[in-house]
């Protein structure tokens, strides 16, 4: 797959099993680089390196043999950003206009049209997908009927820049056999080119190498935040040598609760340092009953105790679903606590550094989905007969 890959994307884990997202070299995002076992029984289908140059050579083929004009599409199942499910793309196109240009046309309103470039080839192939099937030993379908000046001169007239994705609209395009290539957004005309995970990571200074692997589904927040704290204490690559944090005391603890960790914390994803908040110990779990209500419960749940009604739990309401809730309102947050490891200003300064990137971690775990209430806090060092950091103590 290294050979198919221009650049990682994402990784995601999923039971024992990691995916690979990544730009391919054929051009678009694709999980695995595009490489499929599927209706291949002999081994694995990789994708052409160059697409475009494998519909010319068949289009040209195609032409000469039935003295025809057709254009030729090769497509490929993808996944589609923000939509659930997958559909066919054009991969490599030849002799077929592949963006048809409306701008500077006028809707039925009579309203002009300013943004709307159709992706002509992928609507071709979506449709040809519904004829062939997915298992049915139908390699190519034959597409009648569509807009006069769809099909093109192989090696005609180039789209001006104003076709391309990330352009600035300009003059409407003519009909040419430009690529399928030219539907990928890249460089800086891709603005989601990392997830919102690995893009803080990347900000943060990580290497590729050195990225964690989110799962799939939804993560216990425990998971997100030792993940969070993990990132955080990475060295980065331009780290200087006689920059040592391993003097950094990180410690997880509830609000007003002594901390549970006494040294380092090298990796929060390990057991130790960072205790399950669903598991008894000092770190509260958030949907343990108390101030925070059950989010398995039906409605609200008001304190008896407290003036006023008392909701029915039995009665009609969406029920909420754990892995998509957010901090209850009231609920104690964590406390990091961030300890230097001396009284000197390049101590504080670590410590303040490594509070700072751990606050950025956490915010990035809380894009999808929020996180408990956690505090980070930077304590001055105890004396060396008690290094346990005071918790009623403000930073």
């Amino acid at each position: 797959m290294e050979a198919a890959t221009v650049r990682r994307v994402a990784r995601r884990r999923h039971g024992a099993v990691v995916t690979s997202v990544v730009e391919s070299v054929s051009g678009p995002v694709m999980a695995a680089a595009g490489i499929d076992a599927s209706n291949a029984p002999d081994g694995l289908l990789l994708l052409p390196a160059d697409p475009d140059a494998a519909a010319r050579a068949l289009c040209g083929a195609l032409r000469e043999l039935l003295g025809v004009e057709i254009g030729v599409i090769l497509s490929d199942t993808c996944s589609r950003i923000w939509r659930t499910g997958v559909t066919d793309l054009a991969l490599g196109a030849a002799g077929v206009q592949v963006l048809e240009d409306l701008r500077g046309g006028i809707d039925d309103a009579g309203r002009p049209l300013g943004v709307t470039v159709r992706a002509l080839a992928d609507e071709i192939a979506a449709a040809a997908d519904l004829v062939k099937g997915k298992a049915t030993r139908v390699p190519a379908a034959l597409v009648r009927g569509l807009p006069t000046g769809t099909v093109a001169p192989l090696g005609g007239m180039q789209s001006p820049a104003s076709t391309v994705p990330g352009e600035p609209c300009s003059a409407p395009a003519q009909p040419s056999a430009v690529g399928a290539r030219t539907l990928v957004r890249t460089g800086e005309g891709d603005w989601f080119r990392r997830p919102s995970l690995e893009s803080v990571w990347q900000a943060l200074g990580l290497g590729e190498d050195d990225e964690p692997i989110a799962a799939m589904g939804p993560e216990p927040d425990h998971v997100r935040i030792a993940r969070a704290l993990a990132v955080a204490a990475t060295r980065r690559d331009d780290d200087r040598d006689d920059e040592d944090e391993q003097d950094l005391l990180v410690a997880l603890s509830p609000a007003g609760a002594a901390p549970t960790v006494d040294g380092p914390v090298a990796d929060p994803a390990a057991p130790g340092p960072v205790a399950d908040p669903a598991a008894p110990g000092p770190v509260a779990d958030p949907a343990a009953p108390g101030p925070v209500a059950d989010p398995a419960e039906r409605g609200p749940v008001a304190d008896p105790a407290a003036p006023g009604p008392v909701a029915d739990p039995a009665a009609p309401g969406p029920v909420a679903d754990p892995a998509e809730r957010g901090p209850a309102e009231g609920s104690a947050p964590l406390l990091v606590h961030v300890v230097p490891g001396g009284d000197d200003p390049a101590s504080w300064m670590r410590a303040g550094a490594r509070a700072e990137r751990i606050r950025t971690a956490l915010a990035a775990e809380s894009i999808a989905r929020p996180l408990p209430p956690v505090r980070v806090v930077v304590r001055g060092p105890a004396p060396a007969a008690d290094r346990r950091p005071d918790p009623q103590e403000d930073a």
